[in-house]
């Protein structure tokens, strides 16, 4: 009996020993397995976004695996950004901003100014990638503040308030930003300025030459170019050679501003030879040579080398092949059917011609889609934000509403305690009958709320529908008054036929910006007019005479009603001074100016400094079908016109709108 109990003894401690050896292997393992999560959450940091999304689906079940195990506060901090990082370049923008903000929101976690930086720049590239440029400013201003306080950001990412401008195609502050961003970039100890500062000086240069600022433009692609001589020579000679080819190209397109196409071929030829060779996978790259491509030809085709053209276009059709279309393609469409028509090829000229159009349409309409869903998800964004603020609210007008009654309560129930007593449960009741009343009128106030915005947002794209209809029937007819004109011989008649296409190119651009912007009943008349003078100016232009046009109508929006003959005004008057204004000058200037007086009058002045006309007399009693044409659309405004001509013609018309 005792052999027994020996026997069950040894037993045991067999099985605690057991039990104590499993334990302390299952508690090592963990720890290993936290020391690998941490190697591949350090490695991971290290890679490009490139590399990531190569291994995204190892990554992401990795991470979320981890999230769930580890319980220490700094590695759950680092996991949710990279898994942020991940759905980001997955174009899982949505899942990506949530789990930002929600980490910025967790107060156990304890969140530092460096992992608020490491946030707001992650935040910042999702935001930018739904066009939510509101939120980006605001993203901005709290890394702004958080630099003040002697952070550092990685040199690549400096460029915040610049990269933002540029999106928004003000150039002009985007130039001012990228100034300070590179003296701060300079000024830090973090910097790398090898292949950054010389990078930036050539964005800085673009900047200026997008805002027609060529002689800044200049300065600064050449001072990229000598501080990459210095900084990348002999040192990173593959990084030196793509830098100084894009430089080049760049100041290529200065020189064809300028008209120095000879002087513009070589650089091109340069950026172009550098974007064959090591762009052939990188898509951004793939447009950038194209559009060199595209502006080689051009310069080919205004020194009349058509075998060059020919060569030229025979490359680009090799880069159409590996990429996707964008208006680089549509420009290269252009150019062929421009060569085309050259060569006498008219039918192939023509399918050419309206295959960019389609796909310029269709470009047009994907970018108007991109800001539609922008602005839907920003509401969304704006909406969720008000809902949780409202709840808020309710859940402390509650508490403080439940305080009062309590304090009620308690200071009659020694008093009267079976009174209050019923009188609470009748109150109860009523409040609970008037908390379902109140749920039921907002679910019919929602209902209807939904029912108004559906209503709205269908009425808005059948709008847009007519207005893009409109446009591409003017479209056609312009095209077909296009392929007559290249039958007729008669100067007089092509010139009448030419005039006849402007009006209806001016009328059609109405109807493209009314469908392309988010107020379908108004046209910005400044974005109007300056569109309107480039088409005139690219249909009027030649070689041997520079014309200068500007437009001064800010903040002024017309209907349609007003916008057509406030065009064709415009488009009379301006295809009237490229004929005749500067027959002996070989350059020109053309200012429209639309101006708001008072008590809803208007104004507006077209005038150019050409050669004029003897006498004021002989130009209002001129039986021209433009003067007429102008009188006739100034009577549809009920307005009066006045034309003089001092040192150039002024077309003056005076109107007055009702609001």
């Amino acid at each position: 009996m005792s052999r027994e109990k020996s026997h069950k003894g040894y037993n045991l401690l067999f099985i605690l020993f057991f039990l104590a050896y499993v334990l302390s292997f299952s508690q090592e393992k963990k720890q290993l397995s936290k020391n690998e999560l941490l190697k591949k959450v350090d490695y991971f940091e290290t890679l490009f976004d490139e590399e990531r999304i190569e291994n995204y689906d190892y990554y992401i079940v990795t991470f979320k695996h981890g999230l769930n195990t580890t319980s220490d506060k700094s590695l759950i901090k680092r996991l949710v950004i990279n898994i942020s990082i991940l759905e980001r370049i997955r174009g899982n923008y949505i899942e990506s901003i949530n789990s930002l903000n929600d980490l910025i929101e967790e107060k156990d976690l304890k969140i530092t100014s460096n992992d608020s930086l490491k946030v707001y720049l992650e935040l910042r590239k999702s935001y930018m990638k739904l066009l939510l440029y509101p939120e980006v400013f605001d993203i901005n201003a709290k890394i702004d503040k958080l630099l003040a306080n002697d952070l550092a950001i990685p040199p690549w990412q400096a460029d915040y308030h610049s990269d933002l401008y540029n999106k928004l195609k003000q150039y002009n502050k985007a130039a001012v930003a990228l100034k300070k961003e590179i003296n701060y970039l300079e000024k830090a100890n973090n910097r790398r300025d090898s292949i950054i500062i010389p990078s930036w000086y050539n964005n800085l240069g673009f900047y200026f030459f997008k805002a027609n600022e060529l002689d800044s433009a200049y300065k600064y692609f050449q001072k990229s170019l000598k501080i990459a001589d210095k900084s990348l020579k002999g040192i990173n000679d593959n990084g030196y050679e793509r830098l100084t080819a894009l430089v080049k190209g760049n100041i290529a397109e200065i020189y064809i501003r300028q008209h120095k196409y000879a002087e513009a071929i070589p650089l091109l030829e340069e950026d172009i030879l550098m974007g064959m060779q090591h762009d052939d996978n990188n898509s951004v790259g793939l447009e950038s040579t194209l559009k060199n491509i595209n502006l080689l030809s051009k310069c080919y085709m205004q020194l009349n080398n058509l075998a060059a053209v020919s060569k030229t276009l025979e490359r680009g059709a090799g880069l159409l092949k590996k990429m996707g279309e964008d208006n680089n393609t549509v420009d290269y469409y252009i150019v062929k059917s421009e060569y085309l028509h050259k060569i006498k090829k008219t039918d192939s000229s023509y399918y050419y011609l309206n295959k960019a159009l389609r796909l310029k349409d269709s470009l047009d309409k994907l970018d108007v889609d991109r800001i539609l869903a922008g602005n839907e998800i920003s509401y969304n964004f704006s909406e969720a934000h008000k809902r949780i603020q409202e709840q808020q609210t309710r859940l402390k007008n509650k508490e403080l509403a439940l305080k009062d009654k309590m304090n009620f309560f308690y200071l009659f129930v020694s008093i009267l305690f079976f009174i209050l007593l019923m009188f609470s449960l009748f109150n109860g009741y009523k409040v609970r009958k008037s908390r379902r009343e109140v749920q039921l009128k907002n679910a019919e106030i929602t209902e209807k709320n939904e029912l108004i915005k559906n209503t709205l947002s269908e009425k808005e794209v059948l709008l847009k529908e007519v207005h893009h209809r409109v446009k591409n029937n003017l479209q056609i007819i312009s095209s077909l008054l296009e392929l007559q004109k290249i039958d007729i011989k008669d100067p007089k008649i092509r010139l009448a036929l030419k005039e006849g296409q402007n009006r209806i190119q001016s009328v059609a651009l109405i109807h493209k910006m009314m469908y392309q912007s988010e107020n379908v009943s108004k046209v910005n008349m400044q974005a109007y007019l300056e569109d309107l003078l480039k088409i005139l100016h690219e249909s009027y232009k030649t070689n041997n005479k520079s014309v200068i046009t500007s437009v001064n109508a800010n903040n002024i929006n017309f209907n349609i009603t007003h916008a057509v003959p406030i065009s064709l005004i415009v488009n009379e008057a301006v295809c009237n001074a490229y004929k005749h204004a500067f027959l002996e000058q070989d350059e020109g200037k053309i200012e429209v100016s639309l101006e708001e007086k008072n008590n809803n009058e208007y104004e507006l002045i077209i005038k150019d400094n050409g050669k004029g006309v003897q006498s004021n007399n002989t130009l209002n009693e001129s039986n021209s079908i433009g003067i007429d044409l102008i009188n006739g659309l100034a009577k549809q405004l009920k307005g009066k016109v006045v034309i003089t001509s001092q040192d150039g013609i002024i077309i003056q018309v005076q109107f007055k709108i009702k609001k």
